[in-house]
């Protein structure tokens, strides 16, 4: 599995975006238990025990990218017993807006975490136009495109509705920062 973060801070396109298709997770999370659930009472959780669901959510989906709603099932013996009704997809969400303490953060990007969802998604859509320009010489996308599930084609890029990223991409290109404007550019995408 590739890792999320590359050496020079940016996320990598590698990882496996295509799964979920499309940040501080601190100690006052709080997290329901099976036994407080009916009494309607919320509970702490450590931050061992959000760990150990993140790893635990990692080595069932090869990834970290949990969708908001996601809870953690109750009585599944693949997950730890104190991480079962844990709402880790809120969890998640929280790493992303707040700022989590530095040992934290070097445990969360040791495990892949992607912080930056937006940029991830920027990257992959980069990368199928990239892949689209190799194939067909140009990045006249047409508009009902869709990225097949073949070999010649990033394994992240797969499913992506490319011809409809192509066209809102051309439409939102004056609010684009400079930036990214200029990989398109570079692309003779605009």
């Amino acid at each position: 599995m590739p890792q999320s973060i590359r050496r020079d801070g940016r996320l990598s396109v590698e990882f496996l975006l295509n799964q979920t298709k499309r940040s501080s997770l601190c100690q006052k999370t709080p997290l329901v238990s099976r036994d407080s659930k009916a009494a309607g009472q919320r509970i702490k959780s450590s931050w061992a025990d959000k760990l150990a669901a993140l790893e635990t959510y990692k080595q069932i989906h090869g990834h970290l990218l949990v969708p908001r709603t996601f809870q953690v099932p109750f009585n599944d013996s693949t997950w730890p017993a104190k991480t079962w009704g844990m709402q880790l997809g809120v969890l998640v969400n929280n790493l992303r807006t707040r700022d989590p303490p530095p040992d934290q953060r070097v445990q969360l990007d040791a495990l892949g975490f992607v912080w930056d969802i937006m940029e991830l998604h920027w990257q992959v859509n980069v990368l199928a136009l990239r892949t689209y320009k190799e194939k067909f010489g140009h990045v006249r996308v047409p508009q009902t495109f869709r990225v097949p599930t073949e070999r010649g084609w990033p394994e992240e890029t797969h499913g992506i509705k490319l011809g409809w990223v192509a066209t809102t991409l051309r439409r939102s290109r004056s609010a684009m920062p400079p930036w990214r404007a200029m990989e398109l550019v570079q692309l003779d995408f605009i």
